[in-house]
């Protein structure tokens, strides 16, 4: 991951409240700039993402999923929930607290499609786990 796209990260961290201080903070650091780089972590999150997160940080995966949770409810009660689900908009299901495989999602799609041209857009669905090229006209 290069240094602009982790510093595009941390302050899509920082705007959502995230504290910087909690190691999920840097796990989602990691695992944002994962999914940004390599798009189909996003259909595997437990059994792929979390374990080279873990590797990067030599630690376990299930304390990467931790972490990462409870960095997003931390998030949630600074930022307030209707900043999330301003932010996040549909993709969470019944609350506006996301969870952590919609957080990362929304943040490394939202970062992609930034860096995609304006007329080829990366779509990822994570129900169906399909990537397609949409065009659209602006």
């Amino acid at each position: 991951m290069n240094f602009e796209i982790k510093r595009l990260i941390m302050h899509e961290l920082d705007g959502l409240g995230i504290p910087p201080d909690r190691l999920g903070y840097r796990y989602l650091v990691a695992a944002i700039g994962f999914a940004v780089d390599t798009p189909e972590y996003l259909h595997a999150v437990t059994t792929k993402l979390y374990p080279e997160v873990a590797k990067e940080f030599s630690t376990k995966p299930d304390l990467i999923e931790r972490s990462v949770r409870t960095a997003i409810h931390a998030g949630c009660e600074r930022a307030g929930e209707g900043k999330y689900r301003e932010y996040f908009g549909n993709a969470c299901k019944k609350s506006a607290k996301p969870t952590n495989s919609e957080f990362i999602a929304g943040i490394a799609n939202k970062l992609r499609n930034a860096e995609a041209p304006a007329d080829s857009i990366k779509i990822i669905n994570l129900t169906e786990g399909k990537i397609k090229n949409e065009q659209r006209y602006f």
